[in-house]
């Protein structure tokens, strides 16, 4: 989601690679993007018989209906989600300035439920924590996609400003059944549970399936490159192999320090070569594998090193924490190319040797890395992986996005794991967590949902409104989900989630290196094939789930662009309170 205004490009020109580190005392990162929506717009295809158009009553088609066969299940089983409570955590419901319509149109034209309703459903979306004024409403717009699929369900919607954690209570105390947000920070630890998906684990321990988008923020290679077509955005290994660092960087650092070896082989090299686009840039996020608050945790620094053999730091640690934050700016119009480094300061406590990944959480429409040199999962190093925060803890349903005319492959920027917890959940009181017996491992999404779906107003940009990113694909599996629980209404979230793996349809992973749990988990979810499993349909399978027409050329998928700053390093030190990024939010 959009929290910071994007200021207008100045113009300036630097060859050098700009960094922003952001310094937070409530280790909140508000201008971060949670998952930025990928925004397209788009010709009108002759798809028309993948969606349910049959309702003269709505002004848009419910387009998710024929890939995910929901028309066909509330067809079937007499379903529409009546009796079931769906809530909706994004940043604003009805306060957009200038939007095409607002929420009392959208009722209207029955793209959203309340009085006036021309189909007939005049419950009206109970809006309990509204956001902040002049917001993007995607709330609304996922609320409409629901609406489309679920169209009795009763619509509950909470803002995540200011707090996240808030609104899921709220939303359980409101007689939720299904959650479904769009919303996570990196902010949030990669290798233990954060304090948000403390309350994720609290709601689904009560009752509700929670569902989250991924997260926009995978990366693939340029087809100019070596890394044409791998998954390059981020890079995790299994353990820090220290070796002795290179002069430009020892000479830059504070104090002691040796570096990360990147090949896994017998060779040593502390350099990670990696070629950036032209004119782009993206927040960096650097996490490792020790708790929040462990005394003597070590500490890593991110460093680029030029091709003058000048080294830049990218991102510092947090104190307190295992994670650092900055940001990576190409202000040239040229393509560069750098090379990254992973120094460990051995200046206080113990230094351990634990996990480390970093990633950059660039909108993968519009990619900052072309190529990366170490782009292999080989030896125990994983490359790709952006997934992270309460997406990632193993208590929601993470949803991975693929196009509704062309459902059978995932959006290339639709967020892939795995993510390793090491340690319990982060604790209120500062003090470090135990290690966990055994590390728990979310491979990746669970289940893949669809975007580019029509809606009356959002996103702005597009001629046809139409919805791009896991933040669109999220409340298409919620729902399905609300379809279920209507049909079986004591079933189990895990009995829930574990009919919606088995039903889920195959896909074409898009990267035959990375396995497909990662990429796009069970595959995409099957409304009428889930519904059969909770309870036998009244007759057979009328007709097999529908062949996609090609999709049309895009037009644009556009998302965040490049904040332009001074060729320099800037630091940013905010005591308390949250620092802000200024950089356009999105939405997974």
């Amino acid at each position: 989601m959009d929290r910071a205004t994007r200021p207008d490009r100045t113009g300036r020109r630097s060859r050098r690679l700009v960094a922003v580190l952001v310094l937070a005392g409530a280790l909140a990162i508000a201008g971060l993007p949670a998952a930025a929506h990928a925004e397209g717009a788009m010709t009108a295809t002759a798809a028309a018989t993948m969606a349910d158009a049959s309702s003269p009553c709505r002004s848009v088609p419910v387009e998710a209906d024929g890939p995910l066969r929901s028309a066909l299940a509330r067809e079937a089983f007499g379903v529409d989600g009546t009796g079931v409570t769906v809530g909706v955590i994004s940043d604003s419901f009805d306060t957009a300035v200038g939007a095409a319509t607002d929420a009392a149109q959208d009722v209207a034209l029955g793209a959203l439920p309340g009085p006036g309703n021309p189909c007939g459903y005049a419950q009206p979306v109970e809006v309990l924590v509204e956001g902040a004024p002049g917001g993007d409403d995607e709330g609304r717009a996922m609320a409409q996609l629901v609406h489309g699929i679920a169209p009795g369900a009763r619509l509950l919607f909470a803002s995540a400003d200011p707090d996240q954690s808030a609104a899921i209570e709220a939303l359980v105390a409101a007689g939720a059944d299904v959650i479904v947000d769009d919303i996570w920070l990196p902010a949030e630890p990669v290798f233990q549970r954060g304090l948000v998906g403390d309350a994720v684990q609290a709601a689904v321990d009560a009752g509700v399936a929670y569902v989250a988008a991924a997260g926009n923020f995978t990366v693939v290679g340029d087809p100019a490159y070596a890394s044409a077509g791998r998954p390059v955005g981020g890079w995790q290994t299994a353990a820090y192999r220290p070796m002795p660092c290179p002069a430009e960087v020892a000479a830059a650092a504070s104090g002691p320090v040796d570096c990360l070896d990147v090949d896994p082989g017998p060779a040593e090299t502390p350099y990670n070569a990696v070629t950036f686009a032209a004119e782009s840039g993206a927040p960096l996020v650097l996490q490792w594998g020790e708790p929040f608050g462990a005394a003597d945790a070590t500490a890593f620094d991110l460093w680029a090193v030029d091709a003058d053999d000048v080294a830049q730091p990218l991102v510092t640690p947090i104190p307190g924490t295992s994670m650092g934050f900055g940001a990576l700016y190409n202000l040239t119009p040229d393509v560069v190319e750098t090379r990254l480094v992973v120094s460990r300061r051995l200046d206080g406590g113990t230094p351990g040797t634990p996990p480390l990944r970093w990633s950059i959480a660039s909108n993968g429409s519009a990619p900052t890395i072309l190529a990366l040199e170490f782009d292999r999962n080989i030896g125990g190093d994983l490359v790709g992986g952006t997934m992270g925060g309460h997406p990632a803890y193993g208590a929601a349903i993470p949803v991975a996005a693929a196009d509704w005319r062309t459902p059978d492959t995932v959006e290339r920027f639709s967020s892939i794991g795995p993510v390793t917890q090491l340690f319990g959940p982060q604790r209120r009181d500062g003090a470090p967590a135990p290690a966990l017996p055994e590390p728990v491992v979310v491979e990746g999404p669970a289940v893949t949902g669809v975007d580019g779906l029509r809606t009356t107003f959002f996103p702005a940009s597009s001629a046809e409104h139409r919805f791009f990113g896991t933040s669109a694909a999220a409340p298409t599996v919620a729902g399905v989900l609300a379809l279920a629980r209507a049909l079986d209404p004591d079933a189990s979230v895990a009995g829930l989630r574990a009919a919606m793996t088995a039903t889920a349809a195959p896909m074409t992973n898009r990267y035959p290196d990375t396995a497909p749990e990662r990429v796009q988990g069970a595959g995409r979810i099957d409304a009428y094939a889930l519904l059969s499993i909770l309870a036998p349909p009244p007759a057979p399978d009328p007709r097999p789930a529908p062949e996609p027409d090609a999709a049309p050329a895009r037009l644009a998928e556009s998302g965040a662009a490049p904040v332009p700053l001074a060729p320099a390093v800037a630091v940013l030190l905010v005591g308390a309170g949250l620092a802000t990024l200024a950089r356009r939010r999105g939405r997974a």
